[in-house]
This record gives C-alpha cells, structure tokens and sequence, in this order.
C-alpha cells in the first residue's frame, strides 16, 4: 500500500492503532489503497488462471521461447526510433514485455529464449576479434542495448552487465576449453586408442606434407623390402622424427635398424639374383650352344669360293693380322686353320688345266670374325681409336659378306646373339652387385647398398653394358639386354637405394647431427610426454608439485614408454601411421576455431544478463 499521501497525523494515529483519529482525507486514501491491492490481486489471479502457457508441453514452451528471442531484439532496436517510422514508446515495449512475460516465467521458455538469443547472434564469431576479451565484451555490450527496456536506467544496467558477462564468457570458454583438453590429455596416454591419437599428431607435427601419410600402403616391394613410412612418404620432416626416434631410445632404434638392415639385405638378394649362379649360368651357356650349334656347324664346314670382294677384304693389312690371331686361336683349341685352298684336279694327268679359283671354309671364316671380335675388345690388342673403327668396318663387311653366301652364318649369329641375352644379363647383374655394394658387411653379414655407386652406372646403360658383357656392340641400352621384370627389379632396388639414402641424409640435417637431434627429442617430449600434454604445460604446472612428482613418475615411466613404442609402429607401418593419423583427426563437422568460444560466451553473457536484469 502506498502510504505517502498520509499526512504526519494519519501515519502517528495509525501507528498508535487509533483509527478515529485520521483525517477523512487519509481514510479515503486507505480505501483507494486497498482497493488497488485488490485489484492487483486479482489481476495477478487472472494471470495465473489464464496463463497462455496452460497446457503446453515442455517442447512446446522451449520452441515458443526460442521463437520469441529475435521478436525481442527487433523490439529492442525499435525502442530507440521514432514512432513514426515504425519506433516503440516505452509504454508499448512494457505491454510487449508482460505479453512475453507468462512464457518466460517458465524454465523451458526461459532456456528457449536464451537458445534463441545464442543462435541469433552467432554470427557474431565471425566479426575480427570477437573471442577477445575486448569483443567479447563489446557484443555483449550491444546485446544488452538491445534488451527491450522501459527506462534509459534499466537499458544502461544491461549495457554494463552484458559487457561484463561477454568478457567472463570468454574467460569460462577458455578455462572450460583448457581443462576439458587438459583432462582428454592426462587420459589419453593410458588407453591404446589415446596412445594412437597422440602418435597421429607427433606425425602430423614433423611431417611436411601430412597429406602424403594418407596414400601410405606399408606393403613390400617387389624387392621383399618393407620400406618406413619415411621411405615411402619421402618426407624430410619424417625422416627427422625417424632419426630423433632412434636416439631417444635403445630398443626401439634397434628395431629401426633392424628394419633398415633386413631392407638391405633384400636389395642386396635382389641383385644377386640377377647375376645369377653356376648353375644357372651353365644352364643358360647349354641353351646357347643348343640353339646355335647345328646352324653353325652347318655354316663353317662348308666351302666357298673367294671372289673379288672378299680377295681383296683379305688383302688388308688389318685383316692379315686377324688371320694371324685367328691362327692363334685355333691351334690353342687343337685345331689348324687356312684361308685360301686349290681345290686338286683329278685329270690333270690327261691334259686338263688346274682350277684357278680360291676357296676357303666356313670354319676358316667364323675363325676371322672371332679373331676381330677379339681385337675390339682386348685393350692390348691396340684397336682402339681410329684403328678400332678400321677393324669394326672390316668386320661388318666380313660378316656381310658371309651372310649373303651362306644364309646360317646370319641364322646362327641370330640364335647365338639371342640366347647370349640371359648371360649378358647375368653380367650386367653381377657387375652391379659387384660395384654397387660395399667390401665390409653389417652385422647380419650382408654387404651395404652403395646408393651413389648404383645411380651413378645407371646413368651411363652402354657403358655399363660394355663393361659387365666385356664387348661392344651388344646394347645401348640395358633393355637391348635385360627384360622387362629384370629392368623393373633393378631400377626398383635403385630407386629404394636412393630413397633410403636420401631419409638418412635428411633426418640429420644440416648442421650437428647431435644438436639436430637434441632439438627433435624436445619437441617428442613435448608432444608426448611426460603427461602426453602439447606443451611443456605439464612440467611448469603440474611436475613441479608435490602432487605433480607421482603423476611425473607414472608417466614418464609408464605411458612415454609405450607412446614411444606406438610411434615406432607407425614408423615402420605406413598403414598403421595412415590409422593414426585418421584417428588423430576431429570427428564430425568443424566449426570455426572461435565458434565453441563464442558460443559459451553468448550462454555465459545472456544467462546472467535475464537473471539480474530481471527479464521472464
């Protein structure tokens, strides 16, 4: 009741209990008084036995409150503009409010509107510097501007109260954020899944190209070599964390080792067999002279008579000294050689002339071509140069003249050059594994790969070839020599070579192998231990309490370890690394990296701001 109408009199009779002594002038007011409380009364009567929320579900106010949070804002902007151009006089914002009020007097329709509120101003997270305490504080500010309010005083109480509340939305966000991530990471070294995900992000923070993790198969080559994921991803960054690895502890470089050593000895097994052994040598040697000997014995022990042409190829000076050392050649194998033979004439008793033509034998012929094979390729023979080239023209036309008087010649050069291809293929095998691995072994007993001596003959195929098949002539190319799944298997073994050579190269990088290596352990440590936290948090906040030494001790001891061993598998898995990465990554759609910031901060802001401004 409002007593300020009572005179000083009215109140001392009222107080004393003597109503006979107020004036008629209070009496009258005493009436109006409790005839206001009345119908106040049952206003507030009528409000609670016509409640438009009578009857609806919890859903039902939760979604009418929701709706009613961007009425309300509207409401708010229209607050400050004239009524003419559509404003609201604070009279028609104070029936808008109490219109409202029955809905948001109740829980669901009050937590509907603050969703409503939340989701109208989400788009707030875009603005530059919106999960900054000053944004944060600055939109909250707005949004109690907005608060339809009847008086100028009630507007600039939500001013203060929204900017404050903004900024300690920001301040929870960030504290909800850190403890729930600091939580998630105190638990996740004790669970493989955790272990998993910590490795995933130790990969993603060396590697390069993390992209490149994705297409990793950890399948073997066709070597028999099972390469790392740094082999196989060839990535630098990869290569470190594979290095740094291996010097942080004992057993798991071991294992690496192992790994590379093991790849090794597949390469090394790889060219060894394209070389060959005895027996597949005497094999290949007895197929030859299967495939050449009867066209060759066909051709050398016939006759032919010397014409012009090649009387005058056998009058070369070049070619007299090949029949000198075709001669030498035969009488090493027990045989005797001639170059021109009088064919006898059975009637010269009777007066018939001798024949005067030459004839020579084939085996005589094939002797020549040999001996000039040999004056190509044996260096003290002294054909090199120009005089080399004399003896290879002389030789082309001998064998040509050959051919075309005795078709086998050409038949069993063709058998004899075709079945030479899996021995000179052999040769070139055993010249690679020869060159490209080194004197000592490891320890497994097995050479060591020369990655710079592999890569180097390969740049140079014909005279790779010349050198391994001790012969001119038989290729430009090794796939004039080698078939298609041998040429494959060594350019593989090459490539691997390189590839591994290289992942050494780059996981010491430049400058002190040792300080490279000290660096890389310290970001391992801060990535995954002690506390499996990403930062060195856990050592300046919880290691150096009394609570924090046990927890230390646990997970240094404990799950590092095994974190470690988890990378290692990674490491030598290009599968597993491509799980753990995957397992690493956020589940479900993402949100921009202030949303889930702004979003505690409009809850943090709104909430506090309806309860003290007393808005329903």
């Amino acid at each position: 009741m409002d007593l300020s109408k009572l005179s000083d009199a009215d109140l001392l009779a009222l107080k004393s209990g003597d109503i006979s002594r107020v004036s008629d002038q209070g009496l009258m007011a005493l009436r109006d008084g409790q005839r206001q409380q009345r119908v106040a009364a049952q206003v507030e009567q009528d409000r609670k036995t016509y409640d438009p929320t009578i009857g609806m579900s919890t859903f039902e106010r939760t979604v009418a409150g929701y709706g009613s949070a961007v009425p309300r804002i509207i409401r708010g902007v229209r607050q400050y503009l004239p009524e003419a151009i559509g404003g609201m006089s604070p009279e028609q914002v104070a029936e808008a409010n109490k219109l409202d009020e029955p809905l948001l007097n109740t829980t669901a329709g009050n937590v509907g509107n603050i969703a409503g509120n939340i989701t109208a101003l989400a788009p707030t997270v875009a603005i530059p510097g919106a999960a900054t305490m000053r944004g944060a504080a600055a939109i909250g500010a707005v949004q109690g501007l907005l608060t339809p309010e009847e008086t100028a005083q009630a507007r600039l109480k939500n001013v203060g109260i929204g900017a404050a509340a903004g900024a300690g939305g920001v301040a929870a966000a960030r504290a909800i954020s850190g403890i729930a991530q600091g939580t998630k990471a105190l638990v996740e070294p004790f669970y493989e899944g955790g272990r998993q995900k910590i490795a995933g992000r130790v990969i993603q923070r060396f590697a390069n190209d993390p992209s490149a993790i994705a297409s990793a198969q950890g399948s073997r080559s066709i070597t028999g070599a099972l390469p790392t994921l740094a082999e196989e991803t060839g990535d630098a960054g990869l290569a470190r964390l594979q290095d740094a690895l291996r010097s942080v502890d004992p057993q798991i470089s071991n294992r690496i080792g192992q790994r590379l050593a093991d790849n090794n000895a597949s390469r090394v097994t790889s060219l060894q067999s394209l070389a060959g052994d005895s027996t597949q040598r005497a094999a290949a040697e007895a197929a030859r002279d299967v495939a050449s000997r009867d066209l060759y014995q066909q051709a050398t022990k016939a006759m032919y008579t010397v014409d012009d042409d090649l009387g005058a190829l056998l009058q070369r000076p070049a070619i007299k000294q090949a029949m000198e050392r075709a001669k030498t050649l035969a009488e090493n194998q027990g045989r005797k050689v001639t170059f021109d033979v009088t064919p006898s004439n059975a009637f010269s008793g009777v007066g018939i002339p001798d024949n005067s033509s030459k004839q020579i034998t084939g085996q005589a012929l094939q002797d020549l071509k040999m001996a000039m094979d040999e004056m190509l390729t044996d260096p003290a023979s002294g054909f090199t140069g120009k005089a080399g080239d004399t003896i290879k023209t002389l030789r082309g036309r001998l064998m040509g003249w050959m051919e075309e008087a005795n078709p086998a010649f050409k038949a069993a050069r063709t058998a004899y050059r075709d079945a030479s291809k899996p021995l000179n293929a052999m040769d070139i095998g055993e010249e690679v594994a020869r060159r490209a691995t080194s004197n000592t072994s490891d320890l497994a007993g097995n050479p060591r790969m020369q990655a710079n001596s592999l890569l180097g003959m390969l740049r140079d195929e014909a005279g790779l070839i010349e050198r391994a098949t001790g012969r001119k002539g038989v290729g430009q190319s090794l796939s004039d020599v080698m078939t298609p799944d041998q040429l494959n298997l060594l350019r593989t073994v090459a490539s691997e070579a390189d590839r591994t050579a290289a992942v050494a190269s780059a996981g010491a990088g430049p400058g002190s192998p040792t300080a490279q290596r000290l660096a890389s352990q310290n970001i391992l440590r801060q990535l995954i231990g002690p506390t499996g936290l990403p930062s060195s948090w856990a050592e300046s906040a919880i290691a150096n309490t009394v609570i924090g030494k046990p927890f230390n001790l646990i997970y240094g001891g404990v799950a590092e370890p095994r974190i470690q061993n988890v990378l290692a598998d990674a490491l030598l898995d290009p599968s597993f690394a491509r799980s753990a990465v995957a397992a690493a990554q956020p589940r479900g759609p993402l949100l921009p990296n202030n949303a889930l910031t702004q979003l505690l901060t409009q809850s943090a802001r709104v909430t506090p701001a309806q309860l003290v401004t007393g808005e329903r």
